[in-house]
């Protein structure tokens, strides 16, 4: 067995989404059509499951690792460079800032990944990885809280 000696990255998004936990839960356990074009199933722990982009026809293998409902969803997925964990927990804003200002039901979504190797290569995969969270939830809140798709037409212009 071969074990890395390159020290790993990760990143990490937050955003408050104004609806309730369990609303957001169930939007990303199954992430359709506001993040990914096909998902074979929803997330449950201890599945395979695999998701379809827009912009790609090959599909993803997600392996679902850990679901507590209304709190956490940690997964793993294969990128172009290897195997990366990614987690979604959902928090009352609150949690984040006690003196958060927040009418009405809210949840603060903080989705992390990890796994890149510490090079240039994988800097850039994380970077674009980040970018892609971010997307993702404002995505959510945006079709959520409006009822608006911002995934539709989003990545003409990247070159994946």
């Amino acid at each position: 067995m071969v074990i890395s000696m390159v020290p790993k990255i990760s990143t990490r998004i937050q955003l408050t989404i104004l609806k309730p936990v369990k609303t957001v839960f169930a939007a990303a356990l199954k992430p359709i059509p506001f993040f990914v074009a096909q998902a074979t199933a929803p997330l449950k722990e201890g599945k395979t499951i695999q998701w379809t982009f827009p912009e790609f026809s090959t599909p993803i293998d997600i392996k679902v690792l850990k679901v507590i409902p209304n709190r956490l969803i940690r997964f793993q997925w294969g990128g172009l460079i290897g195997l990366n964990t990614c987690e979604f927990a959902f928090a009352s804003p609150k949690t984040h800032n006690p003196k958060a200002k927040v009418k009405g039901s809210a949840v603060t979504l903080t989705i992390t990944e990890s796994g890149w190797p510490d090079n240039k290569k994988g800097r850039k995969a994380a970077n674009g990885n980040t970018m892609g969270w971010t997307h993702m939830a404002c995505s959510l809140k945006a079709y959520l809280e409006y009822g608006v798709n911002l995934r539709k037409g989003a990545f003409p212009h990247y070159k994946f």
